[in-house]
């Protein structure tokens, strides 16, 4: 079984009259390796400033942040699926049709 690892990479925040350092944008990577081949996925996505509960800053953890990716829109299970197969692509490399080497126009 793969296990895949999620990182925050960069967060970028804003004030606000009521609070400092709101999380506005998560930069994110999905990332995984299998028998020495890897595969990664990357992105960001924006974060809603409204909602009731407001964690500070210094006390937001890895968890809560992937949690707030994923309920905006981050799709965790297609990313996974790409890292696996991306994977599987360097595991067994397809098998492709080139253009054969006497005709090609130099």
């Amino acid at each position: 079984m793969t296990n895949y690892n999620w990182q925050i990479t960069q967060m970028n925040s804003t004030s606000s009259s009521e609070h400092e350092n709101i999380v506005v944008t998560i930069f994110w990577n999905c990332s995984a390796e299998e028998d020495g081949c890897r595969g990664v996925t990357f992105g960001n996505v924006n974060i809603p400033l409204e909602g009731p509960d407001f964690t500070p800053y210094q006390d937001l953890t890895l968890d809560e942040c992937l949690a707030w990716c994923w309920a905006n829109g981050v799709d965790k299970t297609l990313n996974e699926t790409l890292v696996s197969q991306q994977i599987e692509a360097e595991k067994a490399p397809p098998v492709v049709s080139l253009p054969l080497p006497w005709s090609v126009q130099q």
